[in-house]
């Protein structure tokens, strides 16, 4: 087997496939860490995300999925939109720029991907909009060509692996 520690797997540092049948940058592009609350996901996102500011390797991103609401679908329009008017909005403090955003991190590149999205909190989306969460991660995962996906969430009995439930609203 493959020893790494998880900020080895984020990074992406590693010479060896994750199988053999794709190159490990491939299987690397998009990576879920589910794992209990405490376990240091946070601590190796945190500490990825700031060798990408001190190397300029990768762009980092970060978006507490918490923010994605119902009203945030609304005020949207739709689910797929709401990740970068919320981007857009933290990031250039216009959420008018979210189409110009989501063209330049779904562009497609010569080479590898130039900007690195963090989506931290899955667990604390509002039950009533964990499906459309979901849906616009995957949309991302599928479309945003241009963006390695690092998506956070807690498990609540790392033994069985069972996802934590989504938040209530509030």
């Amino acid at each position: 087997g493959i020893d790494l520690s998880w900020l080895d797997v984020l990074r992406g540092d590693f010479e060896q496939p994750l199988s053999r049948s794709e190159p490990a940058e491939k299987n690397n592009r998009h990576v879920y860490l589910h794992a209990p609350g405490g376990a240091g996901k946070s601590y190796a996102a945190a500490e990825l995300f700031n060798e990408f500011l001190e190397t300029g390797r990768l762009v980092p991103l970060y978006l507490d999925l918490a923010r994605f609401t119902e009203n945030a679908v609304r005020v949207a329009g739709d689910a797929e939109a709401v990740i970068p008017r919320l981007l857009a909005g933290q990031l250039l403090e216009q959420d008018g720029a979210a189409e110009e955003l989501a063209a330049l991190l779904s562009a497609q590149t010569e080479g590898a991907a130039q900007y690195y999205l963090v989506l931290d909190n899955l667990h604390k989306t509002e039950k009533t909009v964990y499906p459309q969460v979901l849906a616009a991660v995957n949309h991302i995962s599928r479309c945003w060509h241009n963006t390695r996906l690092l998506v956070v969430g807690r498990a609540e009995d790392p033994v069985r692996g069972e996802a934590a439930e989504p938040a209530e609203a509030v």
